[in-house]
Parts: C-alpha cells; sequence; structure tokens
C-alpha cells in the first residue's frame, strides 16, 4: 500500500500506491516506523 521514490542520497519520499482515505495512510505510514532509521549528517 506504501510506496518509496529515493529523492537524493539523504531523502526518501513515502507516498500511497493506491488512492485511500487520509486516515488508512496515516496507519499505513505509522505501521513501517519500526524500520525507519535516522541518519545524522555532519554539518560544518
Amino acid at each position: 500500500m506504501i510506496g518509496s521514490v529515493r529523492d537524493s542520497d539523504t531523502h526518501v519520499s513515502i507516498m500511497p500506491k493506491v488512492t485511500m482515505l487520509l486516515a488508512q495512510y496515516e496507519a499505513a505510514l505509522a505501521s513501517t516506523s519500526d524500520a525507519w532509521e535516522l541518519v545524522e549528517l555532519g554539518v560544518n
């Protein structure tokens, strides 16, 4: 139900693969949170 597109080396956009209600999208997105990784980049 959820797809992703790598926008750059440091960013990925998450979007629904099919039309769905906002509440369905929010629930689907929340169900992926265990797989999220925070990547901290050095700032000069």
